[in-house]
């Protein structure tokens, strides 16, 4: 399954909105050397427990497309 998710970086608070097939996620990390993406990574992660996580598309663009692997 592929889940669309945008993120807004060095926010105050960490949030998450689900809307329909889409994800908005604040984190407070810069978008540097990767911090950002491995945050948003963990929260995908949390969101679906015990299933395997990869980041497909948009390394360095705020809308990302991850991988969950059923």
């Amino acid at each position: 399954m592929y889940v669309k998710v945008k993120v807004i970086t060095e926010s105050k608070k960490e949030s998450v909105i689900i809307k329909g097939d889409k994800i908005a996620v604040n984190v407070k990390e810069k978008a540097s050397a990767g911090e950002a993406n491995r945050r948003v990574r963990e929260i995908i992660s949390s969101l679906f427990p015990q299933k395997e996580i990869k980041l497909v598309k948009g390394q360095k663009s705020k809308s990302k497309i991850f991988f969950v692997n059923d």
